[in-house]
């Protein structure tokens, strides 16, 4: 069973050439929307592609600040950017099936991704300090419809 963060969306027979064909296939291919905003709800961090005025911007924020990346003449070459920019964006596909404690935790949910023969990537992080270590576990693409009981169970962390 593959554990690495390797997940590359199914390519479309024709790249979009719309903002809305490619938050089509966005959608489709199970994009977490968290990090992008396509013609979609405001985002807290991420990137944003928008029309201003006469043209399409390629915009990150972050807290609260906004810094253009790209200006582009035309819908067709927004798009064409930022699909290229979304479909390597590995971050751009995965969805947190756990956020949890301990490592006994993280064995259980590793345990019922193998029965499911789901892909995963897993890492750590000092949650409240070096010695507050959480393990995070996530799942790509459209597989994220197919462990929700695993997310009510091992990705409510705030309640530790």
């Amino acid at each position: 069973m593959k554990r690495q963060f390797d997940f590359s969306p199914e390519e479309p027979t024709v790249a979009p050439k719309t903002v809305q064909t490619l938050k089509a296939w966005m959608e489709k291919c199970g994009c977490n929307f968290e990090s992008y905003q396509i013609d979609s709800s405001p985002i807290v961090e991420g990137y944003i592609l928008a029309k201003v005025g006469d043209s399409y911007h390629w915009t990150f924020t972050e807290r609260g600040v906004e810094r253009v990346d790209q200006v582009f003449g035309n819908e067709a070459e927004a798009v064409s950017y930022a699909y290229e920019k979304i479909k390597a964006d590995g971050w751009a596909w995965s969805h947190i099936v756990g956020f949890v404690k301990t490592k006994k935790d993280l064995m259980a949910l590793k345990s019922s991704l193998d029965k499911l023969q789901l892909p995963y990537h897993e890492d750590s992080i000092p949650y409240g300090g070096k010695a507050d270590i959480r393990y995070r576990v996530y799942v790509h693409g459209s597989a994220r419809e197919l462990v929700s009981e695993l997310r009510k169970k091992y990705a409510n962390y705030r309640a530790e």
